[in-house]
């Protein structure tokens, strides 16, 4: 999400240099002093630019699509997704990045204890098994007609009988979003594809499909599963004095020693995936990825309504490579 995000900053685009998952969990006047008092004032000084923010989480929680269908019915959704394994350890990495830099990183929970739905150890990380599994989070969109047999599917899921009673209730309520928003899925593998002919049309579809004029360069290579530097862009400061940001710095004017104290803690606690030592998790991502990978051939992507990838047949190619263990 941070390379898309960082991607799609042009000349058309108003794109935040942070995450803006708050206005994806906010209902009421919360979100309409959002989008009448931020928004507003974007338009006025941007009046031509597209507005577009960032939440990785968002569809996790538990009002996403109700807040979608409700305060942002016209806007184009942008999915990106990658082998559960390899997400599981980069959001990790991620997570411990934060850790290090916010100095609370003797709280770091260890990668094999997040197993099942235990997402909220570690201050909230929503990193765990559970939440590698997309087609839960994605079927709450509404895209797909919900016929016994992928309800089944997806019902295969859940965990324990409270989670499977829960979402069943969930599937077949009457009331249950359906959202018109056009989605746009990818993974992120198209970003680095090695084939300059597909990844040119990978980039024509995505500005096509977000209404861009111009093209789009080459996607960038953004990493930012290490400590964070202490620079900011003007662009990105401007765009937190515009949103109201109340972001700690605390990196700031840190010494250069304590930095690279910094980043040695970082790279202790960073887990490479396919060490012995976490082949169970990954047995139990590649069972779940399996399922995730037939919901998402066989329903979201052959039936879902206004949903979009470039080069069907490659994207297909690269989930399925979900059914095997990336190590």
């Amino acid at each position: 999400t941070t390379t898309i995000m960082e991607w799609l900053k042009t000349p058309e685009t108003f794109l935040p240099g942070f995450e803006q998952c708050k206005y994806f969990n906010m209902h009421g006047q919360r979100i309409e002093f959002f989008q009448q008092r931020i928004l507003r004032k974007i338009r006025k000084d941007h009046p031509e630019m597209m507005i577009g923010l960032k939440c990785p989480s968002s569809m996790r929680t538990g009002i996403f699509e109700f807040t979608i269908s409700k305060y942002f019915p016209e806007t184009d959704l942008i999915v990106g997704l990658r082998h559960p394994v390899r997400w599981f350890e980069s959001y990790y990495n991620y997570r411990v990045a934060q850790l290090v830099n916010s100095e609370t990183y003797k709280y770091t929970p260890l990668a094999y204890d997040l197993v099942g739905s235990r997402c909220n150890l570690g201050h909230d990380w929503w990193v765990c098994t559970d939440a590698a599994k997309f087609a839960v989070a994605m079927s709450k969109m509404g895209k797909t007609k919900m016929d016994k047999d992928e309800i089944d599917l997806l019902l295969d899921m859940a965990v324990t009988e409270k989670q499977r009673r829960g979402f069943e209730q969930y599937l077949n309520h009457p009331g249950r979003v359906k959202l018109s928003n056009r989605v746009f899925v990818y993974d992120i593998e198209q970003l680095s594809d090695k084939n300059e002919t597909r990844r040119g049309i990978f980039s024509a579809d995505l500005a096509r499909f977000i209404g861009l004029k111009g093209k789009l360069p080459p996607p960038p290579v953004v990493n930012r599963n290490k400590v964070e530097s202490t620079t900011d862009t003007e662009g990105n400061k401007r765009r937190r004095l515009l949103m109201g940001s109340t972001e700690d710095k605390q990196m700031e004017n840190i010494k250069e020693s304590e930095k690279l104290e910094l980043a040695a803690r970082n790279n202790k606690l960073r887990i490479d995936i396919c060490d012995k030592e976490f082949k169970y998790l990954r047995e139990i991502l590649v069972a779940d990825a399996r399922k995730t990978t037939k919901w998402l051939t066989d329903y979201f992507l052959a039936h879902g309504h206004n949903v979009f990838v470039s080069e069907k047949e490659f994207f297909f190619k690269i989930i399925k490579s979900w059914n095997e263990d990336p190590c």
